[in-house]
């Protein structure tokens, strides 16, 4: 007889809570624990799988990738490569991976494309994508379907998706708030330009960065939060207007990816003092200005991991039943100067 999830509570000295997390693949597990409930599971029976199922019986496994609308080719090119690396580390002519190139960032977009690949039986997802009440229902749905969804990028952190691979956000902008506060006056003000405040890669690097400048005894009236919708139209009149209007503004904060409008906004604004700019992702034209002095810093990320570790996880949970250890894995971060090209 199978033994129940209370037998196995009892012989690991666990909760049923702890139990059932384990089962489910679902974080919170000291790994420790988990490893002890995982091998007293395996051996009365259970699957233990990142959301309890079995590895893909079908001969072949597909992954689709959803690439967001970027501005900047840059994070397209680093996304193919990542998918690329993780094909030929699988090595499996099993693995079928497909990639769809977004034309606009509305959740609609997304929804209608989402349902079309649960029609053509796609087995996961890999998706970067706005942290909005439709999109987490359809990443719901797709779980309850059987279909594995990673995010990327841009986490949807409320939904039942497998995990969140990508740049710790959060700590990215603490990161450049630590750098600019290293410089700042009292009475200094700053700049902080971000894409859509609903994409968590907008919005977690601008929490991270303003907690961490409050932190630092620096008033909230010391900085402005601006959406640009990652336009360099946008970005260009947003700075330049600041700049014009606010003669203590001397520092900016790019936490999208349009440095050129930011750039080409302070070249039009003279503002007649020095200003300092960091920005994140080393980006051709980003590290062009850098080169030139026209920003200061840039905090780094290796883009490729994203998709490079978002299709290995997806391969092996569906392929082979291993649930990912953690329910956020992070790639690398780090701070480029001048000084390092």
């Amino acid at each position: 007889m199978k033994r129940t999830i209370s037998d196995i509570a009892r012989t690991c000295g666990v909760s049923r809570g702890t139990v059932d997390r384990v089962l489910h693949g679902r974080p919170h597990v000291l790994p420790e624990t988990r490893a002890k409930v995982e091998s007293v599971l395996r051996e009365s029976g259970y699957s233990v799988g990142g959301t309890g199922r079995e590895p893909v019986s079908s001969s072949i496994v597909t992954i689709a990738v959803l690439l967001p609308k970027w501005h900047d080719s840059y994070f397209a090119r680093q996304t193919y490569a990542g998918i690329n690396d993780a094909e030929h580390a699988i090595n499996d002519s099993a693995l079928r991976v497909l990639t769809y190139e977004m034309t606009s960032r509305s959740p609609d977009e997304y929804i209608a494309l989402l349902d079309r690949l649960a029609g053509q039986g796609v087995n996961g997802i890999v998706l970067s994508a706005a942290q909005s009440s439709v999109i987490e229902m359809k990443i719901d749905e797709l779980a309850a379907r059987g279909i594995a969804v990673v995010t990327y990028d841009s986490d949807v952190p409320n939904s039942k998706r497998v995990c969140y691979i990508g740049q710790d956000l959060y700590r990215s902008g603490a990161i450049a708030a630590g750098l600019m506060a290293r410089f700042m006056r009292p009475n200094d003000e700053v700049l902080i330009v971000t894409g859509r405040m609903d994409f968590e890669t907008g919005k977690a690097r601008v929490d991270g960065f303003v907690r961490y400048l409050q932190s630092q005894g620096f008033s909230p009236d010391c900085y402005t939060i601006a959406e640009c919708y990652e336009r360099f139209d946008a970005t260009s009149a947003t700075v330049c207007s600041a700049l014009r209007e606010r003669p203590r503004l001397k520092y900016i904060y790019m936490a999208n990816e349009s440095v050129s409008g930011c750039v080409d906004g302070v070249r039009k604004a003279q503002a007649g003092h020095p200003v300092r700019i960091i920005c994140n992702d080393l980006t051709p034209a980003a590290k062009k200005y850098l080169q030139n002095g026209q920003i200061d810093f840039i905090i780094g990320q290796t883009f490729t991991q994203k998709a490079y570790k978002a299709v290995i996880t997806l391969y092996n949970l569906l392929r082979r039943g291993m649930p990912p250890k953690k329910d956020k894995l992070y790639t690398d971060s780090f701070i480029i100067s001048q000084e390092l090209l």
